[in-house]
């Protein structure tokens, strides 16, 4: 009866080509998805950070103006225009920023798969050629004594 508690050494094999590639690939995206998590994250907290600036601009610049007399002579109103401009602005950059690392994050990500599958095309010519190697060696050996043979037979029938 095989003991249930069979030690994991005894499974252990050895993972072919295509598992490592595969694995390379799942590491690869893993990576990138993680930092587009983070980018995204990093993102909004910009975004969120922008709007309560903006909110807190637009809650306190009339009680400011209010509070050193210049109420109601159009300050206050330009104050507004500038921080929604400036508003606008930050979160027209917030978005570029994010498009730019996010495209250079894919571009290092296509890098990495097609460095995993270049690797991967190596190994698999590699083991092919010595593949080849180990069968043809043999069958040109085998091959090379049959000739060898059947020059003997001719010499001796002569």
């Amino acid at each position: 009866m095989p003991n249930s508690k069979q030690n994991p050494l005894l499974n252990y094999r050895t993972l072919t080509d295509e598992e490592r590639f595969l694995n390379q690939q799942n590491k690869i995206n893993a990576k990138y998805d993680s930092q587009i998590n983070n980018l995204n994250l990093g993102k909004t907290t910009q975004q969120q950070q922008a709007d309560i600036t903006r909110s807190q601009l637009q809650k306190y610049l009339p009680y400011y103006y209010k509070s050193k007399g210049l109420s109601g002579l159009g300050l206050e109103q330009s104050a507004m225009l500038d921080a929604n401009a400036n508003y606008t602005n930050q979160l027209g950059q917030i978005e570029n920023n994010f498009a730019q690392q996010k495209n250079s994050l894919e571009n290092y990500r296509q890098d990495d798969l097609m460095k995993a599958e270049n690797d991967y095309l190596t190994n698999i010519d590699k083991n092919s050629m010595s593949a080849y190697n180990e069968v043809a060696n043999p069958l040109e050996m085998y091959i090379a004594d049959e000739k060898l043979t059947a020059d003997e037979i001719s010499k001796t029938n002569t």
